[in-house]
């Protein structure tokens, strides 16, 4: 009998030691969670560590991990840990919310920027990714408040009619977290004929969701340019979401030329798809001139974020435009290309062919920021 039993006990440790094991990970997960919650860092690691050792695709576990890690400033070591439970489960939101933050700890505003974006867009009501939003553009403009704007175009036209130059500097400040002033020179060549204009404009964010803009511009003794022009507008987004996101704005521009006066009113719809990657945008474009000639045309564009640093951006136009105080209907088809170096650097280039009436007009034109 003795020797029964103790040929048995072995086999009943075994069986009992079964479901001790398969409880473990969840009683250090447990165990390491409410250590978390009381930021007690070290200790919330070392048994999520062990926990993630039993079960390395439990994605609560290894989430867990990652904002332990991040409690002790340690996002470097939460970085992969986030990137793992993405790629194990794509749509845990609150791992692509931990990989913003641990990237915006290590400095990559623009990377996390994009990550925290796809989580609000996903989840409208993830207050914290909101918040980190906000936090990120106000780091960026905290850092980098001014930015410089360069750019440059050429035309050619068509039936002898030489070319067109124009050359852009702007500087904007962004004076607060709603509000930012922008003054722009530009210098424009219509076949050895040049005018030079200078625009004030002033943009603000009333609530979250509604901007409104303002703009002045004076060309003194302007042969082909309005001598004043006087501009508003603002955007409205009425709907964000995973699928879809929408919103509306509206510009208006009175400008004063040397024969003739006109009002165009432009109205648009911005709809984001797939998490904010493309966006498409008609827009209706209305002009009226004061001696009672009016036109209306559209614009259509869509605009494809390739990587996070680069988009492309194509469209057609068949819209009117004011040219030698003369109202036209033009069409046109552009495109372009705009790649993010850094936070403080940006490149732009675009080209665009032209319809009118009397010729065609091809165009290419380089741009660049610098944040500052």
């Amino acid at each position: 009998m003795i020797r029964v039993a103790l040929l048995a006990a072995p086999i009943v440790l075994l069986c009992a030691s079964a479901p001790a094991a398969a409880q473990s990970a969840a009683t250090l997960y447990e165990q390491g969670t409410q250590a978390r919650l009381e930021q007690r860092f070290d200790t919330a690691i070392s048994l999520l560590e062990r926990a993630v050792a039993q079960q390395p695709d439990n994605t609560d576990a290894l989430v867990q991990l990652g904002f332990a890690y991040l409690g002790a400033g340690q996002p470097a070591l939460a970085e992969p840990v986030f990137e793992r439970v993405l790629v194990l489960a794509e749509g845990y939101e609150d791992a692509r919310f931990g990989l913003a933050q641990a990237r915006f700890r290590q400095g990559d505003r623009a990377g996390a920027r994009t990550l925290a974006q796809r989580v609000v867009e996903r989840q409208p009501d993830y207050r914290d990714a909101a918040d980190l939003l906000v936090i990120i553009d106000q780091a960026v403009a905290d850092d980098r408040p001014w930015r410089v704007d360069v750019s440059t175009e050429y035309s050619e036209l068509s039936a002898g009619r030489g070319n067109w130059i124009d050359a852009l500097v702007g500087l904007s400040y962004r004076a607060s977290e709603q509000t930012s002033l922008a003054l722009q020179l530009r210098n424009a060549s219509r076949n050895g004929v040049s005018d030079q204009q200078a625009t004030l404009r002033i943009a603000t964010q009333v609530q979250p969701g509604i901007g409104l803009y303002g703009g002045l511009a004076l060309a003194a003794n302007a042969s082909f340019l309005p001598h004043l022009s006087v501009d508003a507008g603002g955007d409205w987004r009425v709907l964000t979401g995973e699928a879809v996101g929408v919103t509306i704005g509206a510009d208006i521009r009175h400008a004063i030329y040397d024969a003739n006066r006109s009002t165009t009113l432009a109205v648009r719809a911005a709809i984001s798809l797939f998490d904010g990657r493309l966006t498409l945008t008609p827009q209706w474009v209305h002009t009226l001139e004061d001696s009672g000639v009016q036109s209306d045309g559209f614009v259509l564009r869509a605009d494809m974020a390739v990587t996070d640093a680069g988009t492309l951006f194509l469209g057609y136009a068949n819209a009117p435009e004011i040219s030698g105080n003369t109202l036209l209907d033009v069409q046109s088809v552009f495109g372009g290309v705009t790649v993010a170096l850094s936070d403080a650097v940006t490149l732009r280039a675009n080209a665009a062919n032209e319809f009118r009436a009397a010729y065609q007009r091809t165009s290419i034109g380089l741009g660049a920021s610098v944040r500052f």
